[in-house]
């Protein structure tokens, strides 16, 4: 960074002891002592601040000795045990940066250890009934599998002495050539009892809260940590065949080590985010599919599952004591304020909303929530992502799509949760229940197997109407002015979803022409109102 002390807005954060072997216009050496990273914060926004960094702080030495082991003489040896010395003082560094940024740091996170408790853990498997226990039960203690992807140990009994988990972390392994271990239990007792290699899901509370006449999560997947929940699934039809009888799958991690996103970036899951994955094999012959609608029914059905989950009358509910936390006072509940952001996101209002808005509202809760969501504000200082879905249709000898849904349940920083709003509403009303990712799972599937029922027959306008009315009361966009950008900047005001193909509807509204945007084919930037990427409509 060439003279980066002649501006105002720059902070020289760290410079370089050795000169440069950087000329200037009159082909002199420009002197020790240049920047080496930098500081900016914008003059017209004081929000809007970045740190640039010419040295790649970003290689961890156990990634690059991973790299001379596998490719001997990549990199000088001389350079990674020297990257091994400063390892720390490395980190401090990265710590003071992130710092700058007004990030709040883990203090005591090291670099060198990191990935050590990054191993990828076994699948354990529960099932619904001993209908499915016929198909799954394996006859052999272990068996060997090689699908399309991924290669597979099948083991018979929690308590399998042929069991061995891996060991290696992330960077000493490649995690696509490593053998993946599913957990089968060997009879019903083991199928019905606790499992104490999956403490952060309950599966018999799971099974408690579905319906029992729910054809979705026949078979319960729990896995601390997998690669991903949908890339597992979606990468190896033959495992739905051939392991799980084609029954239809639920999939959870409890952090995700290359969590999936539909623009293919991927990421490590944090802890307290319910991160899963259904499949939903629709009937033999099926083939007219409205398929855009599919990601609506899944962000609808988790929307319901969040938002209606202190509803003790919600018919998603299968505890016959909801009602019991309410006594006999009357039939209002608590809402959490959980909306759709088009085409399949889920966005919630920020507490810092609450905090600083509610007391002055003059309003009730129930009034403040009702209020907040029925007529929401569109600013980014009012609503934050909470969830976002992924979703892979494919078809083998039938059509199946996988519902890949990530939701920030418990996970507070750096941004809002689910539990943030919980918490709220638990300070007016202290009798009611925690939170429980098992019972948000469980209402999103109930929802989602009802919704899918009804898709099988959108053919009928009652029926769709019905869906398109329910939509349109948990999205944020009734009536919402947008820009079209590839439109040569038309403005425009959404008016709904089309009935036919599920397109995006917005209206000129200079010459009345309505335009029909694809779900899968534009960018939505919601605060600043700008839908870009051009479509045939």
């Amino acid at each position: 960074f060439v003279n980066a002390d002649a501006y105002d807005n720059v902070e020289v954060i760290a410079r370089f002891e050795d000169e440069l072997d950087l000329k200037d216009s009159d082909g002199k050496n420009y002197p020790k002592g240049q920047a080496a990273a930098v500081f900016c914060q914008s003059e017209a926004e004081a929000k809007v601040k970045a740190v640039l960094v010419s040295p790649h702080l970003e290689y961890i030495p156990r990634i690059l000795q991973k790299a001379n082991d596998n490719n001997p003489g990549r990199y000088h040896q001389s350079i990674i045990d020297g990257l091994k010395q400063d390892c720390d003082t490395r980190d401090i560094f990265w710590k003071q940066l992130f710092r700058k940024l007004g990030l709040r740091v883990n203090g005591t996170t090291k670099s060198s250890e990191f990935g050590s408790d990054l191993t990828l853990t076994p699948t354990y498997l529960h099932y619904k009934n001993k209908t499915v226990a016929e198909k799954v039960i394996p006859n052999k203690d272990y068996e060997f599998y090689q699908f399309e992807h991924d290669s597979f140990q099948v083991f018979k009994g929690y308590q399998n002495n042929q069991l061995s988990q891996l060991h290696k972390g992330i960077f000493e392994l490649d995690t696509d050539e490593v053998p993946k271990s599913i957990v089968i239990p060997k009879d019903d007792l083991e199928n019905q009892s606790s499992n104490s290699f999956t403490p952060f899901f309950n599966s018999q509370k799971f099974f408690l809260y579905l319906k029992p006449n729910n054809k979705l999560a026949n078979i319960l997947l729990l896995t601390e940590r997998i690669t991903s929940t949908s890339t597992l699934l979606d990468s190896n039809p033959s495992l739905m065949q051939n392991v799980f009888g084609n029954e239809n799958v639920c999939s959870v991690g409890a952090i995700q080590l290359q969590g999936k996103g539909r623009s293919g970036n991927a990421w490590v899951s944090p802890k307290g985010n319910l991160a899963s994955t259904t499949s939903y094999n629709f009937p033999e012959g099926k083939s007219d599919l409205k398929v855009f609608y599919l990601q609506y029914i899944a962000a609808l059905s988790m929307c319901d599952a969040i938002r209606e989950y202190y509803n003790p009358f919600s018919n998603l509910n299968n505890d016959t004591r909801e009602a019991d936390y309410y006594g006999e006072a009357d039939h209002s509940y608590f809402q959490i304020p959980i909306v759709i952001k088009w085409p399949n996101d889920l966005y919630i209002l920020k507490p810092s909303y609450y905090h600083s808005h509610f007391k002055q509202s003059g309003l009730t809760l129930e009034e403040f929530i009702e209020t907040s969501i029925s007529t929401p504000i569109i600013d980014n200082n009012v609503f934050t992502k909470v969830s976002g879905i992924l979703l892979n249709l494919k078809y083998t000898t039938r059509w199946q799509v996988l519902f890949g849904i990530g939701v920030n349940c418990f996970n507070k920083n750096p941004n809002p949760c689910v539990q943030d709003w919980v918490e709220i509403i638990q300070s007016h009303y202290n009798n009611l229940p925690d939170l429980e990712i098992e019972k948000i799972e469980a209402r999103f599937i109930n929802c989602l197997d009802s919704m899918m029922d009804n898709f099988l027959i959108f053919d009928k306008e009652a029926v769709m109407n019905s869906f398109l009315r329910k939509f349109y009361k948990y999205w944020l966009h009734s009536g919402q002015d947008v820009t079209l950008k590839d439109f040569n900047n038309a403005k425009c005001e959404i008016i709904g979803i089309s009935s036919d193909y599920g397109y995006l509807e917005a209206r000129d509204k200079a010459t009345g022409e309505i335009y029909q945007l694809k779900p899968d084919g534009n960018s939505f930037n919601i605060f600043a109102g700008l839908i870009s990427k051009k479509v045939n409509h």
